[in-house]
This record gives C-alpha cells, structure tokens and sequence, in this order.
C-alpha cells in the first residue's frame, strides 16, 4: 500500500470513528473509542509524533502479528509490505 494511500485510510477511520462518537450512542461508544485510539496512534506513528503510550500500543500488535507469524520476526507491522 502506498504510503499516502495508508494515510487517506488511517484519516477516514478516525473520522468515522470519531463522527460514530456522535452519532451511535452508548452501545457503539467504547468500540469507537477503541478503534479512534488505535487510529490516531498510528497517525501519530507515521508522522514520528508518536507517544510512550502510542509505542506500547503499537508494540503490543506487532509483538501479536509475529507471534501469529503473519510478519517476519523482524519486521514491524507499518513497514512490512
């Protein structure tokens, strides 16, 4: 995936995500807030703004995805292709 394309995505989620806040109600919230989180960690990554919290989030997933071995042992998530 291109890099601008991944940004074009990861912008859209947050949208969604934050504009689903608005408008679901308390059953959709906690999973909005869930998948808004995720997404701005990510942006934040990309744009090497990352947070303490961020870096830990994002290592916990890619920790999981080579666990599950759907990436190299050394690679990381965002720079795989």
């Amino acid at each position: 995936m291109e890099y601008q394309t991944l940004l074009d995505h990861i912008e859209t989620q947050i949208n969604r995500s934050a504009q689903h806040l608005i408008d679901k109600g308390d059953k959709q919230d906690s999973v909005s807030y869930g998948k808004l989180t995720a997404y701005l960690a990510i942006r934040r990554a990309l744009s090497k703004e990352a947070t303490l919290e961020d870096i830990g989030l994002l290592d916990a997933f890619n920790d999981t995805l080579q666990h599950l071995g759907l990436i190299d042992s050394n690679a990381t998530f965002l720079s795989s292709k």
